[in-house]
């Protein structure tokens, strides 16, 4: 009686049918799933390939703002082996560690965990060997020195180590050569993060240093150095400083939320390029004493005083740079700066408490502003050559002005997606699409 109530009105055919319609349904949702997930698998792919192709200071940003707690890092410790800090000052005493000192097989002090208050956990000095102090744990307790101290050496690199908690600086390299200091993380050090003193052609690279006391990265007297690609913040004094230091390259550095950004003193022929200065307190960047020096293609925006100034310095050149919503002017000549070129930069939003984006005092001379944007002087273009009819004044005793400033922006500030992004978007969508109508079919039944 049960089984005639449960099939009345129906065949016993169209009883299986159903159940057949019923299998097919659940096969076709269950092969939808699958595509799902291989089309999400295909998406994260792509994604993370474009995070490996993009650049480091990019993927290191998140990184760079967790440096305070480091918490994942921290709580590796047990991988590293408990050691008592490390003094050698020959290459004898390198012995103790493994490798043979050749540039293709150097000695390797790594995997150690040196925790100690007295003296300095890692010092080396009076070597010639290669050598590399690599994936070490090192807390000086705030009462060590420095964390990892070099002296007159040559051919050190120093990386992927954890640095922080030290008097003085977390990594400190004194009258050496040709020394590698990259990917390590330092922060909680009572002067600065990285200290290069007297110490020539030497690269610091990909780094994140945060929350010391007086510098990120201080180059004192260290000429043909490159400092690229480190993430830089918190820092109370200034993110970057490079005093008395020819031929620094400084490049695709991410300076952020410090006291000065850059400051780059009496340090003729270096170069600023492609470095993203933001958020800071005071100066975005300082250029000082400096000649032949060329500052190009950086963001430097949203800092608490001027974006950029310059003092007694000359024959410097200041182009393709966005200058953007910085509290004083953009940018700021003063005290007798000499043919600084101002050529095809973007200004936006500075100085927003009224007059010019652009200050220059009058004590120098030969300075050029032409073929800027001003985003407060865009028209009219009669003509439509790309050229506000009318030059833009510039603020100051000089009585400057830009005599062809652009109608648009120089640059393409949009941003820009490369191939894998667009795939990845568009697979995004499909996925998005799809899982809508799947969830409507279900609603439905």
């Amino acid at each position: 009686m049960h089984v005639k109530k449960l099939f009345k009105g129906s065949s016993s055919n169209e009883f299986w049918l159903g159940i057949s319609t019923k299998r097919e349904n659940k096969l076709k949702q269950s092969k939808s799933k699958i595509i799902l997930i291989l089309l999400l698998c295909l998406y994260f792919c792509v994604i993370d390939q474009e995070l490996q192709l993009a650049s480091e200071n990019q993927k290191n940003d998140f990184q760079a703002a967790q440096a305070p707690v480091h918490n994942q890092k921290i709580t590796e410790i047990q991988h590293y082996s408990s050691y008592d800090p490390i003094e050698i000052s020959s290459d004898s005493e390198f012995a103790i560690f493994p490798g043979s000192g050749t540039i293709d097989d150097p000695f390797r002090i790594e995997g150690l965990n040196i925790t100690s208050p007295d003296g300095n956990l890692i010092s080396i000095s009076d070597t010639t060997s290669y050598f590399c102090v690599y994936n070490n744990y090192l807390n000086g307790l705030s009462n060590t020195w420095w964390g990892i101290v070099l002296h007159s050496v040559t051919h050190g690199t120093i990386k992927n180590n954890i640095v922080y908690n030290h008097k003085f600086q977390g990594l400190a390299i004194y009258n050496s050569n040709n020394i590698i200091i990259t990917n390590n993380t330092t922060f909680n050090n009572g002067l600065d993060g990285i200290r290069l003193d007297m110490s020539r052609d030497s690269t610091i690279s990909n780094n994140i240093i945060s929350n010391n006391y007086r510098i990120g990265i201080d180059l004192f007297m260290s000429e043909n150095c490159d400092i690229f690609q480190n993430s830089i913040l918190n820092n109370q004094w200034s993110g970057i400083e490079v005093y008395n230091s020819a031929n620094s390259n400084i490049s695709n550095n991410y300076v952020f939320n410090s006291g000065d950004g850059i400051k780059l003193y009496h340090s003729e022929r270096s170069t600023l390029s492609e470095n993203l200065v933001s958020e800071n307190s005071g100066i975005g960047v300082t250029v000082s004493g400096c000649e032949e020096c060329d500052i190009s293609h950086n963001n430097i925006s949203d800092n608490e005083w001027s974006g950029i100034e310059f003092y007694n310095s000359g024959n410097n050149t200041f182009t393709d740079n966005n200058i953007s919503n910085n509290d004083r002017y953009g940018i700021l000549l003063n005290y007798n700066t000499n043919y600084i070129e101002v050529i095809k930069n973007d200004f936006i939003g500075n100085n927003p408490r009224g007059g010019s984006q652009a200050f220059d005092d009058g004590y120098g001379q030969n300075n050029t502003f032409t073929y800027n944007y001003w985003d407060d002087w865009t028209d009219p273009d009669g003509n439509a050559d790309g050229i506000v009819d009318s030059p833009y004044i510039i603020d100051g005793e000089a009585n400057n002005q830009d005599s062809h400033p652009r109608a648009s922006l120089t640059h393409d500030n949009t941003i820009s997606f490369s191939s894998n992004v667009v795939i990845g978007i568009i697979l995004l969508i499909i996925i998005l699409s799809a899982l809508f109508v799947l969830i409507r079919k279900q609603k439905v039944k």
